[in-house]
């Protein structure tokens, strides 16, 4: 590196970067700022530079390969189920009455559903359904509530 270029970034980035990838980024870096430093100028190119690399620092680079992801899953899962178990056998009344509201709530949201889907596909079965208009009167309606 010249004595124009800022080392604070590179240490910066060597701080944050894993380390197989280094190389390859500030290789990247330095001829962004070898062109900025043509277009800007050499103050705005540190800058620039400086930005560029704090841009780098988010999360998922900098965290890449550093923090294992292999958890037990199923240990963790079959956990769950026995915690359930148990709490539904200690607290019969309270767990019956969830579980029913469960279902309860699962089945109206079905219905429901089911009539939107019935009330939107009113006539589709026809070959040209996007011609046919559908008239409805409310004189029952007036009429029943005199």
């Amino acid at each position: 590196m010249s004595n124009d270029k800022p080392h604070i970034a590179f240490r910066i980035l060597k701080g944050f970067c894993p380390e197989h990838l280094y190389e390859e980024i500030e290789g990247d870096l330095i001829q962004k700022f070898e062109r900025d430093v043509k277009l800007f100028g050499v103050k705005k190119a540190k800058r620039r530079l400086l930005w560029n690399v704090i841009r780098f620092c988010r999360p998922g680079i900098v965290l890449r390969n550093k923090i294992s992801t292999s958890f037990n899953q199923s240990a963790m899962i079959s956990n769950y189920f026995k915690i359930t178990v148990r709490s539904l056998l200690k607290r019969k009344t309270y767990s019956l009455i969830n579980v029913f509201g469960l279902a309860m709530g699962m089945a109206v949201c079905l219905v429901i559903s089911k009539y939107v889907m019935y009330e939107s596909s009113y006539d589709t079965f026809h070959a040209k359904a996007n011609k046919i208009y559908r008239v409805v009167s409310s004189l029952l309606y007036r009429w029943a509530y005199r």
